[in-house]
């Protein structure tokens, strides 16, 4: 009799976990979301969260007692400069974080942080520009991983990206990236890429600068057009933001006058948002 007592409990403590999980559909999805790896890349986000309050209230102290400084374009920030201190501090520490665990196992479960959605952008066939961004290696992976678009990088960015999904800069690889944009393909490039000899030169944070044109040119050979992309954090996820359609204002137009169009883009959004660049290109900011 006892045993048949013990049998029927079970029976039915595993009838009632059973009907917990079929009236509960996210059960799934949360015991999936609470796996080692997926814990592990959680903790690291919480510890870099602390330690950024912690560096950014030492950092706003110093400030104030004339012991340190920051860029203007922090000081005007729209949220202020205690809190964009805060969000700046926090994507250079995950940065570093994020470089050691894309090269470990858990590179799988931190591109899972990455939420992008293609709500406004065009349906196939553009240029993607982002600015020099703390976020630039996990979008970079993510991008390999899910095959979302080709990434214009160096050839040290292989191991970032995935032989699959790296385009060198050079003649030959750009030739094959236009005919894929013209077949309806995506493609990731650096817009603040600054040059030296060939190039535009434009007011950028403050300063007049001299950028690379090849996002412009890009868009121009493929008959694509350019989007600006900004990476933000927001409540545990990286949120991928597409902005406004860049098209050739008329027939015709020169690469240069896409490329001028983006970085002025770009420049608002940095002034809006400072976390979206790198904090030494923030230094070079007026």
């Amino acid at each position: 009799m006892c045993v048949m007592r013990c049998a029927r409990g079970r029976t039915q403590g595993s009838e009632l976990r059973a009907a917990r999980t079929s009236l509960d559909p996210g059960r799934r999805r949360i015991s999936f979301n609470l796996a080692p790896g997926h814990c592990a890349v959680r903790g690291m986000t919480v510890l870099c969260r602390a330690l950024a309050v912690l560096i950014s209230t030492v950092h706003s102290l110093a400030v104030f007692c004339g012991l340190a400084q920051t860029p203007l374009v922090i000081t005007h920030a729209p949220a202020g400069r205690t809190r964009t201190l805060r969000e700046v501090w926090f994507a250079q520490l995950m940065r570093k974080v994020l470089e050691l665990v894309l090269r470990t196992r858990l590179r799988g479960p931190a591109t899972e942080l990455v939420s992008a959605s293609a709500a406004g952008a065009p349906v196939s066939g553009y240029v993607m520009a982002i600015c020099h961004s703390p976020w630039a290696r996990l979008l970079g992976a993510w991008c390999g991983l899910t095959r979302f678009a080709l990434v214009v990088a160096p050839e040290r960015w292989e191991r970032r990206v995935g032989g699959h999904a790296l385009v060198r800069p050079g003649v030959l690889e750009l030739r094959k990236l236009v005919q894929h944009l013209r077949a309806g393909g995506r493609a990731v490039v650096i817009a603040d890429v600054r040059a030296s000899d060939e190039g535009i030169t434009v007011p950028f944070l403050g300063r007049r600068r001299r950028f690379w044109s090849l996002p412009g040119r890009l868009a121009t050979c493929a008959g694509v057009p350019l989007l600006p992309v900004f990476p933000r954090w927001e409540r545990g996820r990286l949120r991928v933001d597409f902005g406004p359609v860049i098209r050739a204002p008329r027939a015709g137009s020169h690469p240069e006058e896409l490329t001028r169009l983006l970085l002025t883009c770009c420049d608002r959004a940095i002034r809006d948002r400072p976390a979206l660049l790198l904090r030494g290109e923030l230094s070079l900011a007026r």
